[in-house]
């Protein structure tokens, strides 16, 4: 196993570091177009898990233009940007090493 089998992987947590649901997003929107992903993630399957992280992607760019958007390092915000990179870095990592990617 090489570590660059998992630039993938660090560019989303990259990614998840600014926005939570963006890697979710953007991993739901390769699903949609008919993309694959290296590792295994079932959730993306499902149309209500997919479509609804896509919204849910798109409702987090609205939000965080409000003024009553709470602040970035709350607790709650922190942990899901944290579990959305873990998530989409397995998605991401080559098949069969889902665990190290995350």
């Amino acid at each position: 196993m090489k570590i660059t089998e998992f630039v993938y992987s660090a560019l989303i947590g990259l990614v998840a570091s600014c926005r939570s649901m963006t890697p979710m997003a953007a991993l739901a929107a390769a699903r949609v177009g008919g993309r694959d992903t290296s590792g295994s993630l079932l959730l993306l399957d499902r149309p209500l898990f997919k479509y609804g992280a896509l919204a849910m992607g798109v409702g987090e760019l609205f939000g965080d233009k409000m003024k009553s958007a709470p602040d970035r390092t709350v607790l709650l915000g922190l942990s899901a940007r944290v579990a959305s990179a873990g998530i989409a870095g397995a998605a991401l990592a080559p098949s069969g090493e889902e665990k190290p990617g995350q």
